[in-house]
């Protein structure tokens, strides 16, 4: 399981930024940590992360800086650098299963 963090500083951030902004942005995050896609969200998913989508809540990251178009993705930009990369999870995920094997052996 992977986790996203959202620092202290979070809502200082936000306050000029919409609820539908709000909640598209942290569903990306979510999203992104769950799939392991460092920040990157395919554009033909971004409708589907929160349950009433709004275009121009999308626009309103992109234009604050928050989220990057890239072409045929969205790259998030804004708070990414408090969650782990996908490298860290893997690397970690495999640390855990080599651990526990370990214990398993030495306790059979």
């Amino acid at each position: 399981m992977s986790w996203t963090r959202i620092p202290d500083e979070f809502p200082d951030a936000s306050w000029d930024r919409s609820d539908a902004a709000l909640r598209l942005h942290l569903a990306g995050l979510i999203y992104s940590n769950r799939l392991l896609t460092d920040g990157r969200i395919p554009k033909s998913r971004i409708a589907a992360l929160v349950p009433r989508y709004r275009p121009a809540a999308l626009r309103e990251l992109v234009d604050a800086g928050w989220w990057a178009d890239r072409g045929d993705s969205i790259e998030i930009l804004h708070d990414l650098q408090h969650q782990a990369t996908a490298a860290e999870v893997r690397k970690r995920r495999a640390d855990t299963a080599a651990r526990v094997a370990r214990w398993r052996a030495e306790h059979a």
